[in-house]
């Protein structure tokens, strides 16, 4: 399969900012048409919208980034999990620096969110992606990139609030904030800036 028809489709939602119900529905096509495989059935959208919020939540108020972070990273892992069975999991970086100024932002950690985020529905996926399966690597990418992009968008005004507005240990001095996702070992994709 051409990457990059993977690669237009993440753009597409990027731009677009598509809400999590629409953009999985056309990730879980996207896959029915080239690969044969779909998971919408299998997870709750609106569980794994809320964990997510609420995990970003707690890691960004109990972990908070300076002003000097200047991008944020939610990256992508497969763990092995109870019984070495595989789990993917999300963590949060930060970094001084921004794609404008450093093409390898994403590796620069200057924040570390301390926490890794295990979605129940990432934990339900998980094991229907068996090894033996054709193109696993490609249906990894589209499932969880696919969803990590979505959840992002559909949280961009919660790490707004909780890395520009807040009091306290927060400046006021934050005037952007770029976000970007990925798996370890793939491609980054960069979701955008925040603004003041």
């Amino acid at each position: 399969m051409d990457f990059q028809l993977i690669s237009n489709l993440f753009n597409k939602h990027i731009r677009d900012k598509t809400d999590l119900s629409s953009g999985a529905q056309e990730l879980d096509q996207f896959l029915k048409e080239n690969l044969h495989v779909s998971f919408l059935d299998k997870i709750d959208l609106n569980r794994l919208d809320n964990e997510f919020k609420q995990r970003v939540k707690t890691i960004l108020s109990t972990k908070r980034i300076s002003d000097k972070i200047q991008s944020l990273y939610f990256g992508l892992v497969t763990l092995a999990g109870h019984d070495s069975n595989p789990e993917t999991s999300i963590y949060l970086t930060g970094s001084k620096t921004s794609p404008e100024d450093d093409p390898d932002w994403a590796g620069d950690v200057d924040y570390q969110g301390g926490e890794y985020i295990y979605p129940t529905d990432f934990a339900i996926i998980d094991p229907s992606l068996s090894d033996d399966m054709d193109d696993k690597g490609l249906v990894e990418v589209i499932i969880f990139n696919g969803l990590l992009i979505l959840l992002i968008i559909n949280s961009l005004d919660l790490i707004k609030e909780l890395t520009f507005h807040k009091t306290g240990l927060f400046s006021k001095s934050r005037k952007s904030l770029w976000l970007g996702s990925g798996f370890d070992s793939g491609d980054c994709y960069l979701i955008g800036s925040l603004n003041k």
